[in-house]
């Protein structure tokens, strides 16, 4: 060496140090990871549990712990918060909070509930829909998704339509649409409205998010399963109770499903021969209607006819196309009053649909004729125009009557007309009920005594009737000390003979001499 350690020392030269070993350099993506993500990582979670531990800890900020709490009671990824309960949420949320630490309890704020029942909702309605989970739709409806889950959980599942009346041939079309009106109105286990297990085919080429959320809910319920077998139970019944008893109900006797019974129902009643005789009956409509005047046929009446009869056209496929709507609507529109002629003239110029054209002849029909009556019948008690009649107040129908009143009632013919309405009034049977109920207890009491009045000098009996009369009551007597009347004749006996049979007899008012 050219130096030696001696030389180095007086020159303050440092010995050359060995250099330091290589230290690992950390990766750069690990130092700026998110701390979900980290530990997401750790806990080595993949697809719908490593999203739903990023939606909870990176967007609604819940701890490390609530998380790991939420794991450990089963719900682990987005598919485990489909069809959770909205209350039960609360209920288990609630209770972690209040269950102390070394039992496994967690704290969770009233915030971070809601927060919980949100995104559960949201999930659910979008697998019930046939949609995918689309989460950053959810970041950006976050807020709006704690309010439409509060509502949803808030509606009266009891408020439904107004059940359909018993199955009538003649209204088919009417009844068949009430049946899925009602049944729309009725949420089934399955989570979407009950008319889903009588739904129809859905229409080639429409495109599945057009649809409305109804609607998709609908068609995405699986027609087969537990679920869909208690609902296809409760529509089954329904339909049983609506066609008991009458002509429809043969074709749906031995049917097991409410799916099945449906279908029947509708491949008679909107089979090729009913179709066709139902044409044609809508056909012979539009050939005989006309409106000419709001007193005898309104125009209001005059187009519901028309909407009917192009439904039920359109129904079974032969539909009515807008311009001859339109055309039917003006040439059948034939009221003389001169105006409303040139009303449907101007009418046919502005108006290229028949909604905007019935609208518009609505506002004319009002403004032209606001005061037109129906006519009344001439035997309508409503017709009389007076408010006393056979000197009684019949100002007010449902009061009470006495029975002098309705003595001078009936006395004449429009006072029996009157009475008649008084009489079938319901409302006023409940409204004098006790009085009612009493009179007809006095009504169906029996005699138990009867006070005979002596008789007036003025008598118009003789002697020879007297004796007649008192000799029956006699008779009647003596024959009913017997054991049995039946089939025994009675015999009057001369008066100068005397009954070994009773020594008691009676005079012609049935006193005991």
């Amino acid at each position: 060496t050219k130096f030696s350690a001696k030389n180095r020392v007086k020159m303050n030269v440092q010995p050359a140090q060995p250099a330091p070993p290589a230290q690992a350099k950390p990766v750069a993506a690990a130092s700026s990871l998110p701390q979900w993500e980290i530990e997401a990582n750790t806990l080595n979670l993949q697809g719908e549990h490593r999203l739903l531990h990023e939606l909870l800890r990176d967007f609604h900020s819940f701890n490390r712990e609530q998380c790991a709490t939420l794991r450990a009671e089963g719900y682990s990824s987005l598919s485990d918060l489909v069809d959770w309960e909205y209350k039960n949420i609360r209920s288990l949320l609630e209770n972690l909070s209040n269950r102390p630490a070394i039992y496994g309890g967690q704290h969770f704020g009233d915030r971070r509930i809601k927060e919980l029942q949100a995104l559960s909702w949201y999930l659910t309605d979008r697998h019930r829909r046939g949609l995918s989970f689309d989460l950053s739709l959810y970041r950006q409806e976050a807020s709006e998704c704690i309010s439409f889950a509060e509502i949803v959980s808030e509606i009266d599942e009891d408020i439904v339509a107004d059940k359909p009346d018993k199955f009538k041939y003649a209204s088919w079309n009417e009844w068949e649409d009430l049946v899925y009106i009602y049944l729309d109105s009725i949420i089934g286990k399955s989570g979407a409205p009950l008319s889903y297990v009588i739904r129809k085919d859905l229409g080639e080429g429409i495109e599945w998010e057009s649809l409305d959320r109804t609607t998709q809910l609908i068609y995405n319920a699986p027609l087969e399963g537990f679920i869909f077998d208690i609902d296809s139970e409760r529509v089954l019944t329904l339909l049983k109770e609506l066609c008991l008893g009458t002509e429809a109900e043969r074709w749906i006797r031995n049917i097991k499903c409410g799916r099945e019974a449906m279908k029947a129902l509708q491949v008679h009643y909107n089979g090729p021969a009913e179709s066709k005789r139902r044409k044609e009956e809508a056909r012979t409509k539009l050939r005989n209607l006309y409106y000419k005047h709001e007193g005898t046929f309104p125009f209001e009446k005059f187009v519901t006819n028309l909407y009917d009869a192009f439904r039920v056209l359109e129904k079974y496929g032969e539909p009515v196309y807008e311009g001859e709507k339109l055309r039917l609507l003006f040439t059948k529109s034939q009221n003389a009053d001169p105006e409303f002629k040139q009303e449907v003239i101007i009418c046919r110029s502005q108006c290229a649909t028949f909604t905007s054209a019935v609208v518009y002849l609505r506002t004319v029909v009002a403004r032209l004729f606001p005061d037109v009556a129906k006519p009344k019948s001439r035997r309508n008690v409503s017709s009389v125009s007076s408010k006393e009649l056979n000197g009684v107040d019949i100002s007010d129908l449902s009061r009470w009557y006495s029975s002098n009143e309705i003595k001078k009632l009936n006395e004449s013919q429009a006072g029996r007309r009157v009475l008649a309405k008084i009489m079938g009034d319901k409302k006023r049977h409940q409204k004098h009920k006790d009085k009612i109920d009493k009179i007809k207890s006095n009504k169906r009491r029996r005699v138990k005594s009867v006070q005979v009045t002596p008789a007036e000098e003025g008598s118009t009996l003789s002697d020879k009737d007297r004796r007649f009369v008192a000799a029956v009551i006699n008779g009647i007597s003596n024959a009913s000390q017997h054991d049995a009347l039946d089939g025994r004749l009675i015999r009057i006996r001369k008066q100068d003979s005397t009954s070994s049979e009773s020594s008691v007899t009676f005079d012609y008012l049935g006193n005991p001499l």
